[in-house]
């Protein structure tokens, strides 16, 4: 693992981003105009989401193009972003938001975000409505949630052997979103109205063709990890990976019926059974997706394979692992 001359803290300030200083200073130096429920917030209400000014002027520019009667959003100078009063249910507020983001589609505004459209609804969430009791403001498409800064989930599973050897995967070189880099065993977001533990139990069948019932039996929740990513463009993304183990025989194993993932929905070309020093040295060549570094930094600290005693910077990496992120969560 890493030694006192090597750390992989890097790796995790290329993901947990947001508080470092940013290549392009225009972006770094930007205001970011909260997004509330409602205006004005509630003391000590945290924002669903992050505006950038970009955003924020499209959003005045859609009041305009709505008129005054229909006007969506609500902007107010030093206090941020609401929804208007006549917007009162999570239904008619997914509508607007829809209306919206198709029309920039069709206008090609955002078009490096939208571009990668995928038909697929995150939820977003609001200040609980009783404890345990989440609440979704409205729900966005998954390519447009960067646009609004909202926090986003997904699930990330690592499988690996009784000698800790893992599943990697490469993703498809046609992928629209980090191509032909390296990638957890298994990951996917999770879409509204599904659930962390579906959809590990959905995404290995779709992506390694694993059996249903063998990931049911054998997949193990550990925990969850959060960070805050800013892209490139600068766009804003918080996230939260709900982190799972699958322990499998090892190919070699012949009194075990063999699991070895393979391709099936064309997200991904191959799969390679790779020990832990060579994961550690293609994660520090950059040729893993940048989250799954964190996710696979996770398993080493959880395995004891990082520990205090050959990483000088454990500390802070197990606490950027799990930083807060400043907004309402579902419990």
């Amino acid at each position: 693992m890493a030694s006192s001359t090597t750390t992989l803290l890097p790796l995790v300030d290329a993901c947990d981003n947001i508080d470092l200083p940013h290549a392009d200073a225009s972006i770094s130096s930007e205001t970011l105009t909260p997004l509330y429920l409602a205006l004005p917030p509630l003391p000590g209400q945290k924002p669903i989401g992050l505006l950038r000014p970009s955003v924020l002027a499209a959003l005045e520019e859609d009041n305009a193009f709505q008129g005054s009667e229909k006007a969506v959003w609500d902007v107010r100078s030093g206090l941020g972003v609401g929804f208007r009063g006549w917007l009162g249910s999570t239904e008619e507020r997914s509508r607007e938001v829809k209306r919206m983001v198709h029309r920039w589609r069709e206008e090609k505004q955002f078009w490096e975000e939208l571009k990668g459209w995928r038909n697929e609804l995150y939820p977003v969430y609001g200040p609980p409505l009783s404890p345990g009791n989440p609440f979704i403001v409205f729900t966005v498409e998954r390519a447009a949630s960067g646009l609004f800064g909202v926090p986003t989930f997904g699930i990330h599973l690592t499988a690996y052997t009784p000698d800790y050897r893992i599943w990697v995967p490469r993703r498809s070189r046609t992928k629209q979103t980090w191509p032909s880099k390296l990638d957890n065993t298994v990951a996917g977001g999770i879409a509204f109205g599904d659930s962390p533990a579906s959809t590990v139990v959905k995404e290995c069948g779709e992506e390694a063709d694993l059996d249903e019932e063998f990931v049911r039996q054998n997949v193990k929740a550990v925990g969850v990890i959060t960070y805050f990513y800013r892209t490139l463009r600068g766009w804003l993304q918080p996230e939260v990976e709900y982190v799972y183990d699958l322990p499998v025989p090892a190919p070699e194993d012949t009194a075990s019926p063999a699991v070895i993932p393979k391709p099936r929905d064309g997200e991904v070309e191959s799969f390679e059974l790779l020990p832990i020093p060579e994961i550690q040295r293609l994660m520090l060549a950059g040729e893993f997706k940048y989250n799954c570094t964190l996710v696979l930094i996770d398993f080493f600290i959880r395995h004891g394979f990082l520990t205090p005693d050959n990483e000088p910077n454990f500390l802070e990496i197990a606490a950027r692992l799990h930083r807060s992120l400043p907004f309402h969560l579902p419990s």
